[in-house]
């Protein structure tokens, strides 16, 4: 397998050099590839056949600023769109919290591996880069398939689907005590939100969005009509693997951190909230802008009841309920019909799952 490493600095040799280093990679120098030209990494992917990880780094003569998109992650949405499935994986100097947080989003939508440190000295960096390598080398190198395929815009109109909606909640507990937590907390969250996403997909959903610190996914049907019990179930599955990743993760970090956790505050956790029901799925197609538009009461349910309390970790709406066959075997339960439910003007009621 070819690695192909993308840095303004990669033609200058001690960078090269200290790049092989970092990933213990320095015995397969032919086997990394170095770019310095951003406009010559396609023509590379497209004439080199098993390249299996790309290596992006963020800042191209750039500094670190709030709010700027830096040229490593132009070249990822590049890159995706022809490459939907290669594994690539992020480093950058980027040191500031509040910038990497920033960024969280870019990382979760075109589906970054990890995200790297450059030149982190530890045990812990060292053995996720050995990951990535060898995850990409067991899937393979990957081809591109055709824009768009099997995307939410090919499902434009009228249709039944599910939202799902993953969100980061209880992290302002400890937030201004420490920028090493926040940035740790921003590692955990864009691991698990991508990992949820790969999840949604494994399921036969669709990622829509990333929004701060939201995750929203799509299920969608072929029609309105007939049974969607399958898709319902289908969703219900990824959520409880989503739950289950995340606790797993977020219980570490804040075990980790219990210093920083007031006893009695609500600690950091994952929600979950889900509902099902008639969609307009748009497609947007107006000068530069490209998007894909979800509308329904399915949506605007999720985003209210997500995280109505850490004691239920998954929240579910009565229209994807009563299309769970076998209902007593999920062994839901009525939380509430919620205030911010009954202003939607429908009679509808927040479950949970009792186990």
């Amino acid at each position: 397998m070819k690695i192909l490493w993308c840095d303004d600095d990669a033609h200058k040799e001690v960078k090269l050099e200290g790049f092989l280093a970092e990933w213990n990679l320095s015995d397969r120098r032919n086997d990394v590839i170095p770019v310095w030209e951003s406009q010559k990494i396609l023509g590379l992917l497209r004439s080199v056949s098993d390249i299996g990880l790309v290596v992006v780094d963020l800042l191209w003569n750039q500094d670190e600023q709030v709010g700027m998109l830096p040229h490593g992650i132009k070249i990822i949405q590049a890159i995706r769109e022809e490459y939907p499935d290669i594994r690539i994986a992020t480093r950058s100097v980027i040191s500031r919290p509040d910038v990497i947080a920033g960024l969280v989003q870019y990382f979760v939508e075109h589906r970054v591996s990890d995200h790297f440190y450059a030149g982190d000295p530890s045990q812990h960096a060292a053995l996720r880069r050995e990951v990535v390598v060898s995850l990409a080398e067991r899937a393979g190198a990957k081809l591109p398939t055709a824009l768009g395929a099997g995307s939410l815009r090919a499902y434009a109109g009228e249709r039944w689907g599910i939202v799902f909606i993953v969100e980061a909640m209880g992290y302002l507990a400890f937030w201004e005590k420490s920028h090493e937590a926040q940035r740790e907390w921003c590692n955990v969250i864009s691991e698990c939100f991508g990992r949820c996403a790969d999840i949604v997909r494994t399921h036969g959903g669709f990622l829509f969005r990333v929004s701060g610190d939201r995750l929203t996914c799509v299920f969608v049907a072929p029609q309105i009509g007939g049974d969607h019990s399958e898709l319902a179930e289908a969703a219900v599955e990824a959520a409880r693997e989503c739950r289950d990743l995340g606790r797993t993760h977020v219980t570490r970090f804040n075990q980790k951190n219990s210093r920083l956790l007031n006893s009695g505050a609500g600690a950091p956790h994952i929600a979950i909230a889900m509902e099902g029901g008639a969609l307009l799925v748009h497609a947007v197609d107006r000068g530069s802008l490209e998007d894909t538009i979800v509308m329904g009461l399915p949506m605007t349910f999720s985003r209210r009841v997500v995280g109505f309390s850490p004691e239920y970790p998954i929240l579910i709406g009565t229209g994807l309920r009563r299309e769970l066959r076998q209902i007593e075997a999920y062994e839901t339960r009525l939380v509430t019909a919620d205030q911010r439910v009954k202003e939607l003007g429908q009679n509808l009621q927040v479950f949970t799952f009792a186990r």
